[in-house]
């Protein structure tokens, strides 16, 4: 299920003086299989571009194409795109609902989707919202939970008392309850400590090998460089730059978007500097650095 955004623009506020474009003239691609970060500093656009996926925020002008769903607030366009579709094609336009049980998406504050008297409830009320039975959706939202790392002593706890990683886990449950064909996920990792880091990205990792179109908005390099197949860098509202990680490592300037480099690309630089003679140009692996440091240290012997 690719993707598109075609001359995307947002403005905030745009009758009032205060007014701000988040999104200007971007275009892109998602493809099937992707597993995609967005990267940039805060204000560059991220979570205004990801909201435009499945309509919770309409473009201004420019319009997001999802399968047949043709997402924009420009009425004229949308016409226009519409004219020769059919008339299921036409109707499903208007109920932004089926969109949303194709792409999940889980904001960066959860308490924003939170807001049942219990835990296995929130996670209930989606499946429930797309046509389960109240049976198969509580199946389902155990499995979720399992998923994510909440067992049944959680259950009837309010999300509100949730410490906020655990509110985060849940956010997350309630969206893989849905079994959205892409997952959207805005700092998923804010909160975890590092065992839950790593349960979350493995998760993740485990349902793009599955075959869902898995997006994430981070500010942990560490992240993109372990998972990602294709970074968007965003900035001012532009979409300056579409990379694979280790381009985006080794060709930009982090600091210009204040993003931190990963430890293991710091590493490679320390040892160019220091006089390595080891080609580490094309190294992206810890693996493969340590089998070029043995082979450099051989040689010297």
């Amino acid at each position: 299920m690719p993707i598109k955004g075609y001359n995307v623009k947002y403005i905030y506020n745009p009758k009032e003086p205060a007014r701000c474009t988040a999104l200007s003239d971007v275009s892109f691609e998602i493809e099937e299989k992707d597993f995609l970060c967005v990267v940039g500093k805060t204000g560059s656009g991220k979570s205004t571009l990801v909201q435009t996926l499945n309509a919770l925020i309409l473009p201004t002008d420019g319009y997001v194409q999802v399968d047949d769903f043709y997402v924009t607030e420009n009425k004229k366009l949308k016409k226009s795109l519409l004219k020769d579709k059919s008339k299921e094609i036409k109707k499903n336009n208007k109920r932004y609902t089926l969109l949303r049980k194709k792409i999940g998406l889980v904001f960066q504050f959860p308490e924003y989707q939170l807001f049942s008297m219990s835990v296995l409830d929130d996670v209930m009320f989606g499946p429930i919202n797309f046509g389960l039975s109240k049976e198969e959706a509580k199946e389902v939202a155990k499995k979720a939970l399992n998923d994510v790392g909440i067992n049944e002593s959680y259950y009837q706890q309010s999300p509100f008392e949730l410490s906020g990683g655990e509110k985060r886990r849940v956010a997350i449950a309630g969206i893989l309850a849905s079994n959205p064909d892409v997952l959207v996920l805005d700092e998923p990792t804010a909160g975890l400590d590092s065992k839950g880091k790593e349960m979350i990205m493995g998760l993740l990792n485990k349902l793009h090998d599955s075959g869902k179109i898995i997006i994430v908005i981070t500010h942990d390099m560490n992240i993109v460089m372990n998972y990602a197949k294709k970074v968007f860098v965003m900035s001012d509202g532009k979409l300056i730059k579409v990379s694979t990680p280790h381009e985006l490592f080794s060709e930009i300037d982090l600091a210009d978007l204040s993003l931190e480099e990963p430890a293991f690309y710091k590493f490679k630089k320390l040892l160019k500097y220091g006089g390595f003679a080891g080609n580490l140009d094309e190294i992206s692996e810890f693996n493969e650095l340590i089998e070029e440091i043995y082979r450099g240290y051989k040689h010297d012997k």
